[in-house]
């Protein structure tokens, strides 16, 4: 009687029914007889050697039925439960309109750099480099986590191109831009919006999500902590405060990082001008009745639920345009505040990045490093004279001294 083969042995047989593929590697996995047809002996070769390799890191055989389309869809349930209810909406909207359906019916141990590259290529030439650099990075992440568990063998991202793309160019207002922005808002309903806006680089999304409880009155300063924003219906799982609107809702969400979570001093007259924005959203609430809908929040609209970011841009616009400003994005007032406190002089790029949430001043540097040339000829200077000592009207100085 023939011995039976233990698992991670496997053998290689070569069928003569005149199949296309007719070297057969069977191979053995927790009982049961798993099999991979090739066109030659070589292939299946080194298919079984890949297979015992695996075998001894403790890495599964690929199940080969399952397709691109199936185990996306088991990922993003993932992403769903663990990650930030934007960021499954982002990856959903990816999946199901750029990478399935170019290559959500192939197996998913048949996904080659060619295909993955496939997939980047005609996100490009739907939406452009940008988008495109997006949708590799959804397919990168949900591959990666397939490798993990052994589902593949290796990432075939890995071994595409990133789409090449000039980065937008940031607009900024003038320090006296800003002060025409601040006179063209006296008064309105988003005056204290601005302010904040202006003094502190918040995002839209943390000061459409910001509550009164995080304002603190007597040290005059803001606890930025969760970030507000429309997300569609199916992605409200990990999502609290929920205000639903037609399709989806305005959900607020904890920041992502420590750093993203942080406190700011606010100016005195930008506390006044919080005070004066209360006073006015008490009479609005007063004037709501019944109904008022209360989220604890600082900018909402006149019955309480959460405010729309494109609702705010659209008022921001015609702000921009009624006071004759550059059409500058809602987002570049934090991109402005960045730029004024860094061309001052007073801050220092640590400083700035606490203020903005950045982990690091890396980024401060890329986005606003155009703007600190007192520093690039600071250190001219430095390496000037430690290179040929100091100038003669230097030496002059230090000798009267």
């Amino acid at each position: 009687m023939a011995k039976r083969r233990a698992n991670g042995e496997g053998s290689i047989i070569k069928r003569t029914d005149g199949r296309r593929k007719p070297w057969e590697v069977r191979y053995q996995v927790n009982g049961k007889l798993r099999t991979w047809s090739y066109a030659t002996d070589a292939e299946a070769k080194a298919s079984l050697r890949k297979l015992q390799r695996d075998t001894d890191l403790g890495i599964a055989p690929p199940e080969g039925r399952q397709t691109v389309a199936a185990w996306l869809a088991e990922w993003l349930e993932t992403v769903r439960q663990q990650r930030a209810p934007g960021t499954w909406a982002v990856y959903e909207a990816d999946c199901r309109l750029y990478i399935i359906p170019i290559i959500g019916k192939t197996a998913l141990v048949k996904v080659t750099p060619q295909l993955a590259q496939r997939v980047v290529a005609n996100a490009h030439q739907q939406t452009g480099a940008h988008k495109a650099a997006r949708v590799r990075v959804c397919l990168h992440v949900a591959l990666q986590e397939a490798f993990h568990l052994g589902l593949i063998a290796s990432n075939p991202v890995d071994r595409t191109h990133a789409p090449s793309h000039a980065r937008r160019e940031t607009l900024v207002l003038t320090a006296e831009q800003v002060a025409a922005l601040r006179d063209a808002t006296r008064g309105h309903r988003l005056e204290a919006f601005y302010a904040l806006a202006l003094s502190t680089a918040m995002r839209c999304g943390e000061l459409l999500g910001l509550r009164w409880q995080d304002v603190e009155w007597t040290d005059g300063r803001v606890s930025v902590e969760r970030n507000m924003q429309w997300i569609p219906t199916a992605a409200l799982a990990t999502a609290s405060s929920v205000a639903t609107t037609p399709g989806g809702a305005s959900a607020s969400s904890p920041l992502k990082t420590v750093r993203s979570r942080r406190h700011i001093p606010v100016g005195a007259r930008t506390m006044d001008a919080l005070r004066e924005h209360r006073q006015r959203q008490v009479a609005e609430r007063l004037a709501a009745g019944a109904r008022w809908d209360d989220h604890d929040l600082v900018f909402c609209r006149r019955d309480g639920k959460p405010a729309l970011a494109g609702v705010v841009r659209k008022a921001h616009n015609r702000i921009l345009a009624d006071a004759g400003l550059p059409p500058v994005r809602l987002h570049d007032l934090r991109h402005t505040a960045a730029t004024l406190l860094l061309a001052s002089g007073q801050m220092d790029a640590h400083e700035v990045a606490d203020i903005l949430g950045h982990a690091g001043t890396h980024l401060v540097f890329d986005l606003y490093g155009h703007v600190m040339p007192g520093r690039k000829r600071r250190a001219a200077s430095i390496m000037d004279e430690i290179m040929h000592g100091p100038t003669e009207s230097e030496r002059e100085r230090e000798g009267r001294q």
